[in-house]
């Protein structure tokens, strides 16, 4: 997501963006810019759902879906669990460069049997990749599967595969704008509404 937004006499111009996937992309801009995190605010989200079921959160195992999103998952768990001491699952897996938004899951490492596992990405575009990695989960002994990512920029058949997936729930948020006929039962979206106005506030 990127917002651009400036001062009422227009003397001053800032870039905020929220959980680029590649951050090289910082090193375009000329002008003030800042990359926020989403992440604190999923995790607070979820976490307080879980606390709601009465789940532990000890019973839950936040997974990475590969070695990059290693970083951005401690940083989801240090608030999630409110320590950033805590053990965290890695899935290996081999991406196909001649097709596009498509990987296989290798290996994992972790613990997930008896748990609730968590996997956490930045963006989910095809489903491809989640699905299998929810799958993995499961047939490593992982009670059920849940899934939060900040961007969904879905393509038309993901909603449908997300659905008719075994993952129990997919928490996202509204950091691009999701058309109706892409919302399915398992979606559950956030607003990133109060970051934005929280970073306006310092304008």
């Amino acid at each position: 997501m990127w917002l651009f937004a400036c001062s009422s006499q227009l003397v001053f111009a800032k870039v905020l963006t929220f959980d680029l996937h590649d951050e090289a992309t910082a090193g375009v801009f000329s002008i003030p810019f800042k990359n926020i995190s989403a992440f604190p605010a999923l995790a607070t989200h979820i976490a307080d759902f879980f606390k709601k079921k009465s789940i532990d959160l000890s019973d839950v195992a936040v997974v990475s879906p590969d070695q990059g999103a290693v970083e951005k998952v401690r940083n989801f768990g240090t608030v999630f669990y409110g320590t950033p001491s805590f053990a965290e699952v890695v899935i290996e897996k081999h991406r196909d460069q001649n097709i596009a938004h498509k990987a296989e899951p290798l290996g994992l490492y972790g613990d997930v049997k008896g748990k609730i596992a968590l996997i956490i990405d930045d963006m989910v575009v095809s489903g491809s990749t989640i699905v299998p990695a929810v799958e993995l989960c499961l047939e490593r002994g992982a009670k059920e599967v849940y899934v939060t990512a900040i961007h969904h920029d879905f393509m038309s058949k993901a909603p449908e595969l997300l659905q008719n997936s075994k993952l129990v729930k997919f928490f996202t948020t509204d950091s691009i704008t999701l058309p109706q006929e892409y919302r399915f039962e398992k979606l559950e979206e956030i607003s990133l509404a109060p970051l934005i106005a929280e970073e306006l506030k310092g304008l």
